[in-house]
């Protein structure tokens, strides 16, 4: 018929019950059709659960949320020097004292991995792996510890 290529998969499953008895297949249409509903809703209610939560957090929050400025710029440290000479921290030193826009970062992690192989620091053999730090900060974040010092 004229909708089969906008069917691609419910013409095939129709296909089986050609020859089917009118009554038979009314009887089965509405249990099939909670069947469906209760797989569509399921899958809905499994995101957030899943990888794909990183499409709501990291795609949409992302996208509203943008930077204005390049990305690759950087804020200016006033007396940076000095700073590190009195043994301050430059950057976060416990969770609470990240925007909200690095606690966002790290909950959009999705551990696929590319930022650990391109990473120079480790390629060199230094310990560093920034996938493993987004994953310990989410940790930390999901476990409460915000007043904790953050340790390497």
């Amino acid at each position: 018929p004229w909708i089969d290529p906008w069917t691609p998969i419910g013409t095939p499953i129709s296909n089986l019950f050609i020859g089917w008895p009118e009554s038979s297949i009314k009887a089965l249409y509405r249990p099939l059709w909670v069947i469906h509903l209760t797989l569509a809703m399921g899958s809905l209610a499994v995101i957030p659960y899943t990888k794909l939560s990183h499409l709501l957090i990291g795609g949409f929050l992302n996208l509203l949320f943008s930077r204005l400025e390049a990305p690759n710029t950087f804020k200016p440290i006033p007396e940076i020097y000095k700073i590190v000479e009195e043994g301050g921290v430059l950057g976060v030193s416990k969770l609470s004292e990240a925007s909200w826009r690095e606690r966002l970062d790290y909950d959009s992690c999705v551990e696929c991995a590319r930022c650990h192989e391109v990473c120079p620091a480790r390629i060199s053999g230094k310990p560093l792996s920034p996938m493993e730090l987004m994953t310990a900060l989410r940790d930390a974040m999901h476990g409460g510890l915000w007043d904790e010092a953050l340790t390497p």
